[in-house]
């Protein structure tokens, strides 16, 4: 049986038709939307990467987990083996018992396991349903605050049309399917990995793409991060990923503005900054010592609830560039900011030089 979603198993929709996509892909919040528009813009320096020995591994992860129960990591591998074996490993050194390996049969239209115990080959809804003791699924939505249909429609559109060759349906809208149909009826929370490089000495890491803008803190301006994410950060790095955390810098400081100025209005471009902060085991561990910030509730995957954050003070990013830089020199500076490589400090001014105000 292929995989159930709210409209009906996939064998039984067009998952080629527009309107479907974007229907499956509304089970997200407009921002979470809009963010997947600003990865796949990254998407395209990055693939500059591979000249320089720099490698996008082909899985999905998820780091998840019910209360009470043992949290896992759920690895989706886009090929069957190479270079993802070393992340499974690595995940599975420091939490044995606690690494599905899952794929995707075309075939059949379903996630199946691959890498956990007796269960190979196996569907992963069927997995988990029987897990939980769930006959029924009850697939989740954010609150309809969150869910603007215009920002959505937006959203979709611009990721059709931010890389030539997209295949909406693969590239986007089963990475989504994986987590809010297999994984989210059965489970309690999901922290996404966005992108794990293998870089040219052989070190995998994390790469997190944001699209914000700072705000005033105490010693200067911050850069909030979700709580949730600096967990499962630290997880991440005690199986030896660490993380290389990049923003592009929204000019216009206000949750109004989507990401639609990236690539369509270009008169903007050099005031879009793309900076980055590398975060190890240790720097992490400080960062979870520091004292819990407040976030409304539209950060909430679900939009429900106050979500905690801890601050990043802008002074401890590096500059990579701004998007009038070519795709290129983005590349280059992003390697070297993942490899701890000398790049130019962030500065208060630099931010506020770079914003723009309501009119402009």
């Amino acid at each position: 049986m292929a995989l159930l979603t709210p409209l009906g198993r996939l064998n039984e929709i067009d998952i080629d038709c527009p309107n479907t996509q974007m229907r499956l892909l509304s089970m997200d919040k407009h921002r979470l939307l809009e963010g997947l528009v600003v990865e796949a813009l990254v998407e395209g320096i990055l693939a500059r990467l591979e000249a320089h020995g720099t490698m996008i591994l082909p899985l999905s992860l998820v780091r998840a987990g019910r209360r009470g129960r043992q949290i896992a990591w759920w690895l989706w591998a886009h090929q069957p083996a190479g270079e993802i074996d070393a992340v499974f490993d690595a995940l599975s050194g420091r939490h044995p018992r606690a690494v599905v390996r899952c794929r995707y049969d075309r075939a059949l239209q379903d996630f199946l396991i691959d890498g956990y115990g007796g269960y190979n080959g196996v569907a992963l809804q069927a997995f988990l349903g029987q897990l939980c003791q769930k006959r029924e699924l009850e697939f989740r939505r954010p609150d309809p605050d969150v869910c603007e249909t215009l920002r959505t429609t937006r959203a979709f559109w611009r990721m059709t049309e931010c890389r030539v060759g997209i295949d909406m349906f693969h590239d986007i809208v089963l990475h989504r399917l994986y987590k809010n149909c297999a994984l989210a009826p059965f489970l309690d929370w999901l922290w996404d990995i966005d992108t794990i490089l293998q870089l040219p000495n052989g070190q995998q890491i994390q790469l997190e793409i944001k699209h914000k803008y700072p705000y005033q803190g105490r010693g200067g301006l911050c850069f909030g991060i979700n709580k949730g994410q600096v967990m499962t950060m630290q997880a991440l790095a005690e199986s030896g990923i660490d993380t290389f955390h990049v923003i592009l810098v929204k000019p216009w400081w206000d949750r109004e503005t989507g990401p639609g100025y990236l690539t369509q209005d270009h008169a903007h471009q050099d005031r879009v900054l793309l900076i980055g902060h590398y975060l190890d085991r240790d720097g992490l561990k400080r960062l979870s010592r520091e004292a819990d910030g407040a976030s409304g509730r539209s950060e909430s995957l679900y939009g429900r609830r106050a979500q905690a954050h801890k601050a990043i003070a802008a002074a401890r990013f590096v500059v990579l560039g701004t998007l009038a830089d070519s795709a290129e020199t983005l590349a280059r500076n992003l390697l070297a900011g993942a490899l701890r490589q000398p790049l130019p400090r962030l500065t208060d001014e630099c931010l506020r030089k770079h914003r723009r105000g309501p009119g402009d």
